[in-house]
């Protein structure tokens, strides 16, 4: 899977961060969601909602293991 940092809305109360590297044959995974505010307002919900969905869509990618040659 591709790195990421995915920010809620423009003033940065909520981002997300997905970050994955390889060093030798050791695999690193950093996932962190990480919220400013506690309380949004119904017209943020739908906003909130794509946010949560697109954090459960990344942490379900596969990450997939090819044998060198």
């Amino acid at each position: 899977p591709k790195q990421m940092i995915v920010k809620l809305d423009e003033k940065g109360s909520a981002y997300f961060e997905y970050r994955i590297s390889q060093s030798g044959s050791t695999i690193s995974l950093r996932s962190r969601v990480k919220f400013d505010r506690t309380m949004f307002t119904n017209e943020e919900y739908a906003n909130l909602r794509e946010f949560f969905n697109m954090i459960v869509n990344k942490q379900n990618e596969q990450i997939v293991f090819k044998k060198k040659k």
